[in-house]
């Protein structure tokens, strides 16, 4: 009885702490837009798996003018990219949390969803060297609540502000620009096919009259004050590079050794000069000149032999210091295939061709554009062979084997239907593995992109 009502007692103050959480919550709390009568509108970038892609797109955002609110995944967020993180600063950028490993939260406990959050923080403190409060955060596809779990709590208790969504979601410019309205939040991901849409669309939003603000401006919220490190410290490192006086310091121990020649000159027979003469023989370390045996390295020459290294790929390490080359194939019943998919949760394993055509692909998936060991494989086939594609869980693990043997890992990072004409999507998604087939109807295409695991 008495374990019964400590049970009782420990839910209600559960429920208490629950409802006083949510009491807390504004009402405004989640976002999808800014003021509607203001042409404000901002300009957000999530994920951060293409870190070529968001350099570009740091570069475009100086380029053309406008700033950018970052939703990063925080694990992505590396110190060696610290300088970019405080150029994108300095610009008037900013950044909001999109959890550690941009995971999808309603599959997440409390206590996971906490520490996405929690862990996302931490990384970005760790590498600016100062406390940077991710008072927005974006929700990996939009996802925070369903009938059983409500994660707007765990955001607010880690000084959340505002829960970020979006009103316009389009890598096409023309109907980008089209969706775009007042304190409009616009949705774009660190791919290239999102810089080359900003490159045509930002003109044409400026052109327009819009003005570009990041999303707390756009929203309103108190410009941040940061703890940043002093910047008397900062200029103490100046005087660490006093050092090189002390680097002087030893020219002068040096100059005691031009008093050894003296011992030198004490011996009698240095007058014989012959010492001089000997220089000559310091002439004689020809023994450099000997070096031309290194020119007899023209065994180095047989570097051409690193062209014929193709050859040798059975070692599995070929594809790691010549990523540009081509996969080798095989050839089978006429068919030339250059490896082995595998979908382990989805019970599949096929086959795929080098090269697409409307014949091969009734054959088995091919390749459409891209390589495995440059990290940018586009691989396309139809419902018969990929009719459960759509089906493919976030974070499901994916494998690719070529003919040598070689295995990429791979996990599933996101999923879309896009256009059937667009190829531009699948050959340049920004991810390492992209995978399309035909939605049911066959109207729409259904594309999986994948993040490879090193």
């Amino acid at each position: 009885m008495k374990r019964m009502m400590r049970l009782l007692s420990l839910a209600l103050c559960l429920m208490l702490v629950q409802q006083t959480a949510f009491a807390a919550i504004p009402e405004d709390y989640v976002v999808r837009h800014g003021d509607r009568e203001s042409k404000k509108i901002a300009i957000t970038v999530d994920d951060g798996w293409n870190m070529d892609a968001v350099y570009k797109i740091h570069e475009l955002s100086i380029e053309l003018d406008f700033p950018v609110t970052w939703f990063i995944v925080g694990k992505l967020f590396c110190a060696e990219d610290r300088e970019l993180w405080e150029d994108a600063l300095a610009h008037g950028d900013e950044f909001g949390s999109h959890t550690w490993k941009h995971a999808q939260l309603l599959e997440y406990s409390e206590s996971s969803a906490d520490a996405q959050v929690r862990l996302s923080q931490e990384r970005v403190d760790e590498v600016l060297g100062y406390h940077y409060p991710l008072r927005l955060l974006r929700p990996p596809f939009g996802h925070y609540m369903n009938s059983e779990k409500n994660f707007l709590p765990i955001f607010y208790a880690h000084g959340v502000e505002k829960v970020v969504l979006w009103d316009v979601a389009q890598t096409e410019p023309y109907q980008a620009f089209r969706d775009t309205q007042n304190g409009s939040i616009l949705l774009y991901h660190a791919r290239m096919v999102d810089y080359e849409c900003l490159k045509t669309l930002i003109p044409m939003l400026r052109d327009a009259g819009f003005e570009f603000v990041t999303v707390s401006d756009l929203l309103g919220l108190e410009p941040l004050v940061l703890d940043k490190p002093d910047d008397a410290e900062a200029t103490d490192a100046p005087e660490a590079t006093k050092p090189p006086e002390t680097t002087k310091a030893p020219a002068v121990t040096k100059a005691p050794m031009p008093t050894n020649p003296p011992k030198p000159t004490s011996t009698p027979d240095a007058a014989q000069t012959s010492n001089p003469t000997s220089t000559p023989e310091i002439t004689e370390t020809p023994m450099p000149t000997e070096s031309p045996e290194p020119t007899e390295t023209p065994e180095p020459t047989p570097s051409p032999e690193p062209t014929s290294t193709p050859t040798p790929a059975p070692t599995g390490k070929l594809y790691e210091r010549v990523p540009g080359i081509e996969m080798p194939g095989e050839k089978v019943n006429g068919h030339e295939y250059i490896g082995t998919l595998s979908l382990p949760s989805l019970g599949l394993k096929v086959p795929v061709q080098r090269n697409w055509s409307y014949e091969n692909l009734s054959v088995s998936p091919c390749r459409y554009s891209g390589s495995a060991y440059a990290d940018n494989l586009a691989i396309i086939a139809h419902t018969y062979h990929f009719g459960k594609l759509s089906s493919l869980a976030l974070d499901a693990t994916v494998t690719f084997t070529d003919m040598e043997n070689n295995v990429f890992r791979y996990v599933v990072r996101e999923k879309n239907t896009i256009s059937p004409n667009d190829a531009n999507e699948i050959a340049h998604s920004g991810y390492d593995l992209t995978l399309v087939t035909c939605t049911i109807s066959g109207t729409k295409r259904v594309a999986v992109y994948c993040e490879r695991v090193k």
